[in-house]
């Protein structure tokens, strides 16, 4: 049986064993999505890992991940349509190719599927605190859960974000605190991982359901800033800020909880004909130059954020971590510049991340902060 988020299985008199996928739910307060791009066409085969179409939804454009071999039978929806509810029949999909021209003349009037209504979301009570501060989601998750009141929880984190830890310190200094806000018992990551721990993780984060938000990001001024011999340098600092800005984004998924960072360990790998890792402890505050000096010895470690860069433009998977920022190869593009028309490099750039531990919201937010720091390199003064 084929497995997706959103999917019924229908079998009709006529018509072989088949799945019509729903539109997917991609982020955490999407009741709509339109249909950007296909990748797939129908006939094609699509293997797990595969990108099948890309959705526009609240948050940002996001592409649909497959985690089973399957086969595009029919596109209900195609590219540029008016916007859909979830659950919405979008594409019918077999599991053998031999079943696709089953469903060569086959519309959306002559199955049994109709278009689906909009998932009704339940009505959630009203929060508790200040809708204006920002917090983590397990910050969040606890305040909710306590009834605590943010306006006595010090924020530790950038930008006044209420991190985990506030909330935890918060608690425990209360000298008296109200039985719903006693101290939640907190689960401890051993800080070394057997090797069995390792491929449970492994295993379970390949078969995670994932998301991916891509962006041309334009490389002309921090190549002005810091020479075409540091970029890539450049990149993996404005990566390890971007966490530091954005630190839901520097996470990674465990079986019962979702652990969050305030450093950051980072491995990457560079594939030019061959693939080479290189692992970077602490790399939060590095200077370029330190950074430079991690490429002379190769090795991997214990990660919690990964940067890829790819000469062919393939990405190098690191399943161990709840983000990846994938780095395309340079091409030229004409831009306008004031009065003028201008070829600038751009490099395509794609965090793939973990929909168990990051929403689209956040990778959306991660990548926003990731251009804006690469396209005007000051702000990383």
């Amino acid at each position: 049986m084929l497995r997706f988020a959103i999917g019924v299985i229908r079998r009709f008199a006529d018509l072989p064993p088949h799945t019509i996928l729903g539109m997917p739910s991609l982020s955490p307060t999407m009741t709509t999505g339109t249909m950007v791009k296909w990748l797939k066409k129908e006939g094609d085969k699509v293997s797990p890992g595969d990108i099948m179409f890309e959705v526009e939804t609240d948050k940002a454009t996001l592409g649909y991940e497959v985690q089973d071999q399957v086969f595009v039978a029919k596109i209900l929806a195609q590219a540029g349509s008016p916007p859909m509810p979830l659950g919405a029949p979008i594409a019918i999909l077999v599991d053998k190719a031999d079943r696709i021209s089953a469903f060569k003349d086959y519309t959306s009037d002559s199955g049994a599927i109709k278009s689906s209504e909009p998932v009704k979301k339940p009505i959630q009570e009203e929060p508790k605190h200040d809708e204006n501060v920002r917090m983590s989601p397990a910050a969040h998750h606890m305040i909710d859960e306590y009834h605590l009141d943010t306006k006595n929880i010090h924020a530790s984190g950038p930008r006044g974000l209420i991190l985990k830890e506030d909330v935890l310190a918060f608690i425990e200094n209360s000298k008296s605190p109200k039985e719903t806000q006693k101290k939640p018992e907190e689960i401890k990551t051993p800080e070394k991982k057997t090797s069995q721990d390792t491929g449970k993780n492994y295993i379970s984060s390949i078969r995670a359901p994932r998301f991916s938000v891509t962006s041309n990001v334009n490389l002309e001024e921090a190549i002005k800033f810091v020479g075409k011999d540091n970029i890539r340098a450049f990149i993996i600092k404005a990566a390890v800020a971007s966490c530091k800005i954005v630190p839901e984004a520097n996470s990674k998924f465990f079986n019962e909880f979702t652990r969050y960072y305030d450093y950051v360990d980072l491995q990457v790998s560079l594939y030019e004909k061959t693939l080479k890792k290189y692992f970077l402890k602490d790399s939060q505050g590095k200077r370029i130059e330190e950074i430079k000096e991690a490429f002379q010895k190769e090795g991997t470690g214990q990660a919690n954020f990964a940067v890829s860069f790819s000469s062919e433009g393939n990405e190098i998977a690191t399943p161990d971590v709840s983000a990846l920022l994938s780095v395309g190869p340079e091409f030229l593009k004409v831009v306008k510049s004031g009065e003028a028309f201008k070829s600038q490099k751009f490099a395509t750039c794609t965090l793939n991340c973990d929909h168990r531990a990051v929403d689209g919201a956040v990778g959306a937010n991660w990548l926003k902060t990731f251009k804006g720091f690469v396209e005007n390199p000051t702000s990383l003064l």
